[in-house]
């Protein structure tokens, strides 16, 4: 029996909130694909039809929230770097353990030869350049920064709360995009308000850096979603 083909369907006019217009429009001004990208996660998220709806929302804005700082010219080193230096660091331990003749190391001659002495050189420069690899939370702090730059001390610790809060949004769209589960939970179970509540937290922190206003005329707005993210991510 053939299979079924799912039927097509129109899907009606994207309706969009002022917020959600007046971040589009911006992102359009600095790259128009992270706009499609903001774009495209609010279109899947409003699909109700979609069973998939929230893990394809989530990663189109991780995505997002990755993309805008490279933008912005705030890299992070590919976790594939990161990888790559761990199996080279593994690859000339294998050669100590075979030049040694023993993986037991207690049993180890305390002698150093010169394939361990390079192994330890060439993990101390691993240490080294892993120690400059910057957190979650430097990077978006970063990212904020160069948006809306520091108005004083006031600003500085606005700009790192919202850092915060950045994180653990980007950190709660890659759970979803994972379909990862809590313990107790024996099905993937997404709570809409709180999802939809991450996206509203993610784009008043762009709003808020693309802004123009000075941050003690924001005080109150910024206090109430810098609460609202840390109770969410309590949850």
């Amino acid at each position: 029996m053939p299979e079924r083909e799912p039927k097509s369907r129109d899907f009606p006019p994207l309706e969009l909130t002022g917020q959600q217009q007046d971040l589009y429009e911006e992102l359009l001004e600095r790259d128009s694909s992270c706009a499609q990208m903001y774009i495209g996660s609010i279109r899947v998220l409003d699909d109700s039809e979609n069973p998939e709806r929230f893990p394809q929302a989530a990663h189109s804005m991780r995505e997002l929230m990755e993309k805008l700082p490279n933008h912005a010219g705030i890299y992070k080193e590919p976790i594939g770097v990161l990888i790559g230096k761990i199996k080279e660091a593994k690859k000339n331990w294998c050669k100590v353990l075979e030049e040694r003749g023993c993986t037991e190391v207690e049993a180890w001659d305390p002698v150093i030869d010169p394939c361990l002495s390079f192994f330890l050189k060439d993990i101390e420069g691993f240490f080294d350049w892993y120690s400059r690899w910057p957190s979650r939370e430097e990077l978006a702090l970063r990212f904020i920064q160069y948006l809306r730059p520091s108005e004083g001390p006031t600003t500085d610790a606005i700009q790192e709360g919202l850092a915060s809060v950045w994180v653990s949004a980007d950190r709660y769209f890659t759970g979803v995009s994972h379909h990862n589960k809590k313990r107790d939970e024996k099905i993937f179970v997404v709570d809409e308000r709180r999802f939809r509540n991450e996206v509203e937290l993610v784009e008043q922190i762009l709003l808020y850096s693309f802004s123009k206003s000075r941050a003690s005329e924001d005080l109150d707005l910024i206090d109430t979603f810098i609460r609202e993210g840390e109770r969410d991510a309590r949850q």
